[in-house]
């Protein structure tokens, strides 16, 4: 306002474009309301949000009658300490006298109505919730439902502990299960890691390696294979699987009638052989390179 009444002589305001077109779509004509402000940033959520059970309704309306019955029982205590007319071995024994039996339980009724010619009125709903908390109800729902009298004096006497009370509340299922973009980006440290390649140990015997073999491990020594592996008779299947890559099938065959025609003449091996053996009689066979 006190731009339009202090203009130019020429009633004339040069503005940037880019201001003017600025001000037309997040300012309103003066002496009217803008509808929307077009610049406001919106409600960005970063990660994704999964909607779990606890919504609003569930943190207004909360089960509170178990915290109100246990609040009920404490200042029930106290109050009872302090009446003068009131003692706790006159209940007791009124109580013994209504059971002939000495069965030391009666009905819940039964108690709070011997109460109640004492001049003790109590909140029945509160104190049964407070009793089956505490699991001195037996048979609770049924018929034969009864409560042992002399627990619920010891629970109505300040002197004596009251039991465990335990958590009273009633949390939701997820208390808190949003996804946000950190935890999106370090889920990847709850993963189990990739497990390496698992080699086989070495099943040679100490006595089989030599002190050089320890202080300086070969490549199959580092990767498990031990001398017995190499000095260990195969068959001719398991020779092939294993050098079939190496030589042609012509070579293979020839080689291994070559150690096959030996071990006749030595008596010995009943047709194996070992890995060194056939390495050897390859080396042989093959002219060394110029």
């Amino acid at each position: 306002m006190k731009k339009c009444m202090a203009q130019s002589d020429e009633h004339l305001t040069v503005v940037n474009k880019a201001w003017m077109d600025y001000a037309q779509r997040t300012r309103a004509p003066l002496g009217k309301k803008y509808g929307k402000y077009l610049d406001k940033v919106p409600d960005i959520t970063f990660g994704v949000c999964i909607r779990g059970n606890c919504l609003k309704k569930m943190q207004l309306q909360k089960d509170d009658t178990l915290v109100n019955a246990i609040s009920y029982l404490l200042e029930l205590r106290h109050s009872l300490q302090k009446r003068n007319d009131f003692y706790m071995i006159d209940l007791i024994s009124k109580l013994e006298k209504i059971d002939k039996e000495n069965t030391g339980h009666m009905p819940l009724s039964l108690i709070l109505e011997t109460m109640f010619k004492l001049h003790i009125r109590l909140n029945v709903p509160k104190i049964r919730r407070a009793l089956s908390h505490f699991r001195m109800i037996i048979d609770e729902g049924c018929a034969t439902e009864n409560v042992n009298y002399h627990d619920f004096c010891r629970l109505l006497s300040v002197q004596e502990t009251l039991p465990p009370v335990g958590n009273i509340g009633v949390a939701p299922e997820i208390m808190y299960n949003k996804e946000t973009t950190y935890r999106l980006f370090t889920s990847d440290l709850l993963k189990k890691p990739v497990e390496g390649p698992t080699y086989k140990k070495p099943s040679q015997n100490l006595d089989d390696v030599q002190l050089s073999e320890i202080l300086f491990p070969s490549f199959s020594i580092q990767i498990g294979l031990g001398n017995s592996d190499f000095n260990c008779p195969r068959d001719k299947a398991q020779m092939e699987r294993i050098f079939g890559n190496i030589i042609s099938t012509e070579e293979f065959e020839t080689i291994w009638e070559c150690l096959m025609a030996e071990q006749k003449e030595a008596k010995g091996q009943d047709g194996l052989a070992s890995v060194s053996q056939f390495r050897a009689k390859m080396e042989k066979k093959t002219p060394p390179a110029n």
